[in-house]
C-alpha cells in the first residue's frame, strides 16, 4: 500500500485527480475527485482520514461507472484505478473515459496487481470472478488505443503480490 502511494504521488504534478475503482465487486465503480493531493484508495481511505477530507470540502465521493465518467471534458490532471482494472467489464471505454477526463499533459495511472508477467496460475480467478489477466504488452496496446502516449510500465513487489504492474500514459 505505501508503494502505491508513493508511486502515485510521484505521479501527481497538479490536482485534481480521479480514481475510479471496484466497489464491492460489482460492476459500478466509486470515482473520488481529490482537489488537492489527498489520494482515495478503495474504502479503507475513508477510515483513514477521508472523511476529514470530505468534510474540509477537498474531495467528494460519487457513484458512477468506470465506462461513464460523470465529469466533463479536460477536468483532472490525474486518473487512476488502483488494483480494479481488472475487473473492469469494459476496460477499454473505461480507459478512454480516463482520457476524455484528463487535460493535456494529464496521467493516468494503470495498477494491475494480477497480471499475466508475475508467473503465477490465476486461471481461478479468472474463472470465479470473471476478471482480465493482462499481458504488458496487452496493456500497452489497450492505452495507445484510448490515446494514451509516453507509456511506461514498471513492476512492484506488493503482499502476496510478486509482480504488480503500473502502466502509466499521458494525454497529449
Amino acid at each position: 500500500m505505501k508503494q502505491k502511494l508513493a508511486m502515485a504521488r510521484a505521479l501527481l504534478h497538479r490536482p485534481p485527480l480521479i480514481l475510479p475503482g471496484r466497489a464491492g465487486g460489482r460492476t459500478r465503480v466509486v470515482a473520488a475527485t481529490a482537489l488537492r493531493y489527498n489520494l482515495a484508495l478503495h474504502s479503507r481511505w475513508l477510515y483513514q482520514g477521508g472523511r476529514g477530507c470530505i468534510a474540509a470540502g477537498t474531495a467528494e465521493i460519487v457513484q458512477g461507472d468506470a465506462s461513464q465518467l460523470p465529469w466533463e471534458d479536460n477536468r483532472f490532471s490525474v486518473a487512476t484505478t488502483m488494483g480494479s482494472f481488472i475487473g473492469f467489464p469494459k476496460p477499454l471505454e473505461s480507459l478512454n473515459e480516463m482520457y476524455r477526463v484528463l487535460r493535456p499533459g494529464g496521467r493516468a495511472v494503470v495498477s494491475i496487481e494480477i497480471n499475466a508477467e508475475d508467473g503465477k496460475d490465476h486461471s481461478k480467478e479468472i474463472k470465479k470472478y470473471g476478471m482480465w489477466v493482462w499481458t504488458e504488452d496487452e496493456v500497452r496496446a489497450i492505452m495507445k488505443e484510448a490515446g494514451f502516449s509516453g507509456i511506461s510500465i514498471t513492476y512492484e513487489k506488493g503482499p502476496g503480490m510478486p509482480k504488480m504492474m503500473f502502466a502509466c500514459g499521458v494525454k497529449q
